[in-house]
């Protein structure tokens, strides 16, 4: 009987390897590969591919730092985004670069004009991912829909509620819910 090898698992290399500060001598390629990732991955479609660490960046940093504050903020005890890519900021886009490509990509309000194939999605998520069996797949962001986002965002209050210092769900499936929709469904699809 022979000895079977498996395969080495493919490790995704760290995409950012400097710090970025504004007003510093920065790398220009390193801002470009930041600039990209911003437009790309976190949909800044605004901002120019120019290698200059110039204001327009430096708040579109500040923005994504306060999208992820629970990794890239709190564990520095800041509660104001900085602008500066530094360890957490860094490691949070090489994290983010290396993940999978987003699942929900808007954001669904009930009782708002919704994209029909996002509220399918978010419906297959809870049916498929988070045992919400009995939610049907119209595309309607309904009274079914809605009362099971409220569930899940109970259920992941610390990273859904608490980043927004609410602690009682409202069912729009903002920032921190879409966020931690695409996480978990990553996780689900990689089998983590």
């Amino acid at each position: 009987m022979k000895n079977k090898e498996t395969a080495p698992v493919a490790q995704c290399q760290p995409y950012l390897l400097e710090y970025i500060k504004l007003g510093a001598k920065n790398n220009p390629v390193e801002v470009k590969k930041l600039q990209e990732f911003l437009k790309d991955k976190e949909e800044f479609k605004e901002i120019s591919i120019s290698g200059i660490y110039d204001e327009k960046t430096y708040n579109y940093v500040k923005q994504f730092q306060s999208d992820y504050m629970k990794d890239v903020l709190i564990p520095w005890n800041l509660s104001t985004p900085t602008g500066y890519v530094f360890e957490t900021t860094k490691k949070k886009i090489n994290e983010l670069y290396c993940s999978c490509e987003k699942y929900l990509k808007e954001y669904i309000k009930f009782g708002a004009q919704n994209n029909p194939s996002e509220v399918e999605k978010l419906q297959s998520f809870l049916k498929d991912y988070e045992g919400y069996g009995d939610i049907s797949i119209t595309g309607t962001y309904d009274e079914q829909t809605y009362a099971a986002v409220k569930e899940f965002q109970t259920k992941y209050i610390n990273d859904v509620l608490a980043p927004w210092d609410h602690s009682t769900p409202t069912g729009y499936v903002y920032k921190t819910t879409k966020q931690k929709i695409n996480e978990l469904y990553c996780q689900y699809i990689k089998g983590i």
